[in-house]
């Protein structure tokens, strides 16, 4: 069957820029409402806002998990937000030897990205594009000016309530929409290799299939993930948590203190624990220590390996900001106990600061007693 029979069948058009044909597919996927305009999402995803049409959604098919020379890219799909709806273009293999009209097609598609949305496109997709392209003796297009990799903020929130961030498994978990009727993704190299082998173009319809609909997927953890930030929604413990903590390393501590008091309100157990760490950075932060006693008290008398920090830092807090200076000196006498029995977490806690500030409370607490006899 040739090129022009293979797309007829499968609802594409030829592409051939004299490198051999390519099989090209074009859609809408649908519509979707996501606020990408907003500047404060893209702060706290740690980019710039991108103009509305430099946005572009990448993912490919490839005929196995490695970065050997004999691993292609045979099928990327890429789709842009045009007017709220969601445009697709899949660019199709038709033998190894066409790899370079496949190449030579998709350069010209991600010259105009300015920001690039995958899932694990940074450790796989894009190094094996790249490396595609050296093999071919092919000019790269060039990295894109940003690239947001789903995996990874995936990973922060989702990674304590599903067994693995598989973008599968997210539309399932969280998203709610499990994609029973979709081939396996270990089953779609074997497709690739039976087409070539038998040239049939049913063979692909699942995989074209399968290609979109990681897209649509992909649309929509992006859309979830941007409500979530703008929103701090959330019935979970876990992902309230893990909001706050992003809110925090982005340097929102105020977004942040309100889901980390929900998440510790909320949780038990090791949980808690974490929770009360994240919930006494956000009030530290703020200049919150009487609020910031509670959390840290949790965690100094918990086996977490922070319980030795959390005792430093309560001793501090007593010291130089509430000026109760018993019960310092009771924080530095657990800091010192815990010392011995937790691991610090990669914080060392030196046992000659700790006595210099044991040292110090107690001449402290010296002169306020002879000042209250004197009063006397």
């Amino acid at each position: 069957m040739n090129p022009d029979q293979l797309a007829a069948q499968l609802g594409s058009s030829v592409l051939d820029a004299g490198r051999g044909p390519c099989l090209v597919k074009r859609g809408w996927l649908g519509e979707l409402h996501i606020n990408l305009g907003c500047e404060q999402i893209w702060q706290l995803l740690g980019l710039r806002r991108p103009p509305a049409d430099g946005i572009v959604l990448m993912d490919a098919e490839t005929t196995g998990l490695g970065s050997a020379a004999g691993v292609f890219i045979f099928l990327v799909g890429v789709a842009r937000y045009q007017h709220g709806r969601l445009h697709y273009s899949q660019y199709l293999m038709l033998d190894p030897a066409w790899e370079p009209s496949l190449l030579a097609a998709l350069a010209g598609e991600l010259a105009t990205v300015h920001t690039l949305v995958t899932f694990n496109g940074k450790a796989f997709d894009w190094p094996l594009l790249e490396a595609r392209y050296v093999l071919c003796r092919m000019q790269h297009p060039g990295e894109p000016a940003q690239h947001l990799d789903l995996l990874h903020l995936a990973r922060r929130l989702w990674r304590d309530m599903v067994p693995r961030c598989a973008l599968t498994t997210l539309e399932a978990a969280v998203l709610g929409r499990p994609r029973s009727w979709d081939i396996p993704n270990h089953e779609v190299p074997k497709m690739y290799f039976a087409f070539l082998r038998r040239r049939d173009p049913h063979l692909l319809q699942p995989v074209l299939e399968h290609n979109r609909h990681d897209l649509w997927a992909l649309a929509q953890l992006l859309g979830l993930l941007t409500h979530r930030l703008q929103s701090g929604a959330s019935s979970h413990p876990e992902e309230m948590l893990a909001l706050a903590l992003l809110h925090l390393d982005r340097g929102s501590p105020a977004r942040a203190v309100e889901l980390a008091e929900r998440s510790f309100r909320l949780s038990a157990g090791w949980l808690r624990t974490r929770a009360a760490y994240a919930l006494a950075r956000c009030y530290k932060r703020l200049g919150r220590w009487q609020q910031a006693v509670e959390p840290l008290q949790v965690l100094a008398q918990s086996n977490s390996p922070r319980a030795a920090w959390a005792a430093v830092e309560l001793a501090k807090i007593f010291e130089h900001r509430l000026h109760r200076y018993r019960e310092a000196l009771h924080w530095v006498e657990q800091a010192r106990r815990l010392r011995g029995q937790t691991s610090l977490g990669g914080q060392a806690i030196s046992s000659t600061a700790l006595r210099q500030r044991e040292l110090r409370l107690r001449q402290k607490l010296a002169r306020r007693m002879a000042e209250a006899g004197s009063n006397n």
